[in-house]
């Protein structure tokens, strides 16, 4: 009985001593997400995880033995149950790749646990570029016999630059320079003793051998006249091959004035090759506002002289304006949530409703809007007219104004807001057109 006793007694303590040997042998936890990780020369890898074991962590490690990377957490463990580590590793620019990551974790009781992440090359499929971009055409003025294209430029690249090459055949101008880096900024001249059109190529490429090719036209002539800019209270938006004399309203597209000389707007190019030009008032004999003909990048203000600006593709388009710096940028809207329900037409001075009934409802395509209505040359009152849709005026498209902005905007409701109103003695048939992809309405006469 005694001996069964000490056996029971010493079976014991071995099952305590197991127990204790399996929980000093628990590996500490490591989590790695990333089996692969995908970069390149210069690149900054984020590297963070959390380790965790109850005896406390003693050391953590991340090395790229290749790369010559070691980055050591050294902890008192007793304190450190669970570490989270978060280490920026700077890629090496001579990093050679399909290489190691090894992230290691040892516990205050010798316990140890590791995992491993492949370093993979990220090709490189940006291309440089060149800041403010290089037109199709550059206007150089030429005074005293003298004229100079300033390379006034900044060239970019998400990773690194290598060279950039600027040709002029006509001058014997033919110099790369050797750069490196994200951004350089280049400030160089090419001199003219003639006037004339010369070709010139612009080669820049990065790295990793992406190459981006600008080619340009470098007229060199006298001085062009430009009648300046003044800080516009508004500018508006035309169409350069529409007659403003067809339109009873909304010919002229409001840009709202951002900042001193800064203005913003959008419009509607209804086809490839769209041509607009900038006007100061709501008239065209005064300032307008285009491109020089030598130059596709260069705002002036010189009516009759300026071309217009060209859109190449069809769409829906935000401008931004700066007069002072004498440049502009569109970029394409985000119509997604644009009104497409259905409207009718309102207002008063037209034959086909009483004042403030509904016609039927407008033609839709895409978010343009179309209905003819008949005006009543005859009718004393202002002119009114605004769109709602079918249930009951519960949604009305209204037009708001103030010193500094007009334009069109949608409400919900039937209350509150102005009315789109304009005098006009015309008497015959208008095309009304709603917009709803930038909120615009016109009325153009009808043959």
């Amino acid at each position: 009985m005694k001996q069964n006793k000490i056996f029971k007694l010493l079976l014991a303590l071995f099952i305590t001593a197991i127990m204790a040997s399996c929980e000093d042998n628990v590996q500490p936890g490591l989590y790695l997400s990333d089996k692969v990780i995908e970069t390149y020369p210069g690149d900054t890898i984020v590297v963070n995880g959390q380790v965790s074991n109850d005896a406390g962590i003693s050391l953590v490690t991340i090395e790229v033995a290749e790369w010559g990377v070691k980055k050591e957490y050294v902890l008192e463990s007793k304190h450190n149950k669970v570490f989270n580590y978060n280490y920026q590793l700077v890629v090496p620019q001579d990093a050679k790749f399909d290489t190691e990551m090894i992230i290691y974790v040892k516990d205050s009781k010798g316990n140890e646990n590791k995992k491993m992440a492949i370093l993979k090359y990220l090709p490189d499929s940006q291309a440089p570029e060149i800041n403010p971009a290089l037109g199709d055409q550059v206007a150089i003025d030429f005074e005293d016999g003298h004229g100079a294209w300033k390379l006034n430029w900044t060239v970019t690249d998400d990773r690194a630059l290598k060279s950039i090459r600027v040709m002029v055949p006509a001058v014997s101008y033919d110099r790369t320079f050797e750069v490196s880096g994200k951004t350089v900024n280049l400030d160089e001249e090419v001199e003219f003793t003639t006037i004339g059109s010369f070709p010139a190529t612009v080669v820049v490429e990065d790295r990793d051998e992406n190459v981006v090719t600008y080619t340009t036209t470098l007229n060199v002539i006298a001085p062009e006249v430009d009648n300046g800019f003044e800080d516009y209270g508004m500018i508006f938006i035309v169409d350069a091959d529409e007659n403003p004399d067809d339109y009873l309203y909304g010919y002229y597209l409001a840009m709202y004035r951002e900042a001193a000389y800064q203005y913003s707007g959008k419009f509607y190019a209804p086809h490839d090759n769209y041509r607009i030009y900038l006007t100061s008032a709501r008239v065209m004999d005064g300032d307008l506002i285009g491109l020089s003909p030598y130059s596709s990048a260069k705002m002036m203000n010189n009516n009759g002289y300026v071309v217009p600006i060209v859109i190449e593709k069809a769409g829906y388009y935000g401008l931004w304006v700066d007069l002072n710096e004498r440049t502009f940028n569109t970029w394409e809207l985000d119509t997604s949530e644009a009104y497409t329900g259905p409207l009718q037409a309102s207002g008063c001075g037209f034959k086909d409703f009483g004042d403030w009934g509904v016609s039927g409802n407008m033609t839709r395509n895409g978010f343009v809007y179309t209905i003819v209505l008949t005006q009543n040359g005859a009718y004393t009152g202002t002119r009114q007219y605004y769109a709602a849709d079918t249930s009951n005026w519960k949604y009305i498209i209204r037009y708001s104004r103030s010193n500094t902005w007009e334009g069109w905007w949608e409400d919900k409701s039937n209350s509150g807001g102005s009315v789109g109103d304009y005098e006009s003695d015309y008497d015959g048939k208008v095309l009304f057109t709603m917009n709803t992809g930038i909120l615009w309405a016109t009325l153009k006469k009808v043959e």
